[in-house]
């Protein structure tokens, strides 16, 4: 009788552990996974709000793992699932491509360009998406978000300066 019972437990648990685990599939209205990015955490400010802009106008859910580039780069590379990478730097980005880590032509610059009697341009961001991603379209979006001539304003409020855009 012991035996029963123990059973009866345990395949209550089991069927409420799998009820639990299903049930936000389960309700009707249920969104898609949400897009990861990993993002430079010098690029904080202006990008923090392109990501609540772009949540806003798409009702896609969005996650931003911040830390240094490079830090963020040698996770990519190692497999971590992302859909989105930006950097304040174009070398992670391209150290990234190099590798055929990032899908072809989905690396995009926003540049300072030079004024008169200035050096080169200076780059402001740089984003890519890596090969792994499982929501491809989704980061295309994003990315065409971040690097719009819309968001040449936020970095401007953000003290980035005057953005122009470079790239496919």
């Amino acid at each position: 009788m012991k035996r029963r019972a123990a059973w009866l437990v345990a395949g209550y648990v089991l069927a409420l552990a799998v009820f639990v685990v299903l049930w936000p599939f389960a309700r009707p209205g249920t969104r898609a996974a949400p897009l990861v990015v990993a993002a430079d955490e010098r690029l904080r400010g202006p990008v923090g709000e392109l990501v609540a802009e772009y949540r806003r106008q798409r009702d896609q859910r969005v996650r931003v793992e911040w830390g240094p580039a490079e830090a963020l780069a040698q996770r990519v590379a190692a497999g971590e699932a992302v859909d989105a990478f930006l950097s304040a730097s174009p070398e992670p980005v391209q150290g990234l491509a190099r590798r055929g880590l990032l899908l072809p032509s989905s690396s995009r610059t926003l540049t300072l360009p030079p004024g008169p009697g200035a050096g080169p341009e200076v780059c402001l961001c740089a984003v890519g998406i890596p090969a792994g991603t499982r929501q491809a379209r989704q980061a295309e979006l994003f990315v065409g978000h971040v690097t719009s001539p819309a968001a040449a304003g936020v970095f401007r409020a953000h003290g980035f300066g005057t953005v122009a855009r470079r790239g496919p």
